[in-house]
Order: structure tokens, then C-alpha cells, then sequence
């Protein structure tokens, strides 16, 4: 999800990781349950915690 500005769909998702849709989903849904992930509708997710996207993007570079 790092690369895209804003919401991500799960198939871009899924195909950066070299994976299926059926596996991202799985990770996917455990994203939301923690509450890091949530869905916008139409396939596509976004990071809900606030600033969370920014420091990992930071603690890769």
C-alpha cells in the first residue's frame, strides 16, 4: 500500500506481493480486525492509522 497516494486496490495489492487475491484477502482481513486497514469500497482499502503509512515509508528509506 506504500506506493499508492491514496486508497489501494486489493489486486495491485496482490500483485506486488506475487500472490494471489485469495491470500492477500487473508491478510487482509486480519488488517482490518486490528483495525490497520479499512475498506472504502469497490475492492480498495486504505491505512487507517494516522501517520502509520508516513513511518514506514520513513523507517525504509
Amino acid at each position: 500500500m506504500l506506493p499508492d497516494e491514496g486508497p489501494s486496490a486489493l489486486a495491485d495489492i496482490a500483485q506486488r506481493m506475487g500472490a494471489q487475491s485469495n491470500y492477500a484477502s487473508k491478510y487482509k482481513k486480519r488488517l482490518i480486525e486490528a483495525g490497520v486497514v479499512g475498506d472504502v469500497g469497490q475492492g480498495h482499502y486504505t491505512v487507517e492509522l494516522p501517520g502509520f503509512k508516513e513511518y514506514v515509508r520513513e523507517a525504509l528509506t
